[in-house]
């Protein structure tokens, strides 16, 4: 057996790991990857790369202030949220398959979980207070919830 490295690519952060159908996909301070385990693939290449580094501009390694999280809704979409501190730099959404991404406001979310069965959810746990949201209301925005929370 001969072990090779495989990539240069590292994560940043491990709250940016999710799978997605079959694969793995994590964040650093170049792009958004997702990869089978061969080799790393930019999910943001043509797309938003400069934009996503440019969000790090004023990033430092040795401060642990910065969050890059993730989680995945409904086995599509892909939600990335960039934190410095409790500060949101960034939410982008990504629907997968199409690999079309979206900027999303109001959301300085610290970490990401999935749930599965009859209903799909995705939450979300606050960076500025002790709160978790269930995200896939924005999907279906309705007069009944047009007050909930933010």
């Amino acid at each position: 057996m001969d072990l090779q490295q495989m990539t240069e690519v590292g994560c940043t952060d491990a709250r940016s790991l999710v799978t997605f159908g079959g694969r793995c996909i994590f964040a650093n301070t170049e792009s958004v990857y997702i990869t089978s385990g061969i080799d790393a693939v930019s999910l943001m290449e043509d797309r938003i790369e400069s934009y996503w580094q440019s969000l790090f501009t004023s990033y430092t390694p040795a401060a642990d202030a910065w969050t890059i999280s993730a989680g995945i809704h409904r086995g599509r979409f892909l939600f990335v949220t960039v934190l410095n501190g409790t500060t949101q730099v960034a939410t982008l959404m990504c629907d997968l398959p199409r690999r079309a991404w979206t900027r999303l406001s109001n959301m300085p979310h610290k970490q990401y979980a999935s749930a599965y069965g009859v209903s799909p959810e995705l939450y979300a746990a606050s960076a500025d207070e002790a709160r978790v949201y269930a995200l896939s209301g924005i999907f279906n925005p309705s007069s009944s919830v047009k007050n909930d929370a933010d």
